[in-house]
């Protein structure tokens, strides 16, 4: 039988720093950044704005909380 080594392939610098921090330091630097950005955008919906910008501004929102959702799960 064959011995076959499974590869991960790398796609972006930011999957390589995860997958080398060790101490946790680089996620959790990652997840304060975008958690602020979450934070900018809750309060620019907040302030009120048009519908139009609402939409956009919910829509970052929501992919800004998916990003740190992957990053909390990435192994």
């Amino acid at each position: 039988m064959m011995n076959v080594k499974k590869e991960r392939v790398i796609m972006v610098d930011m999957e390589q720093n995860l997958i080398d921090d060790k101490s946790g330091q680089y996620r959790r630097g990652l997840l304060d950044k975008l958690r602020g950005y979450e934070g900018d955008m809750s309060r620019l919906i907040g302030a009120g704005v048009s519908s139009d910008k609402f939409a956009v501004y919910e829509k970052v929102r929501k992919a800004i909380k998916q990003a740190c959702y992957v990053i909390e799960k990435f192994r």
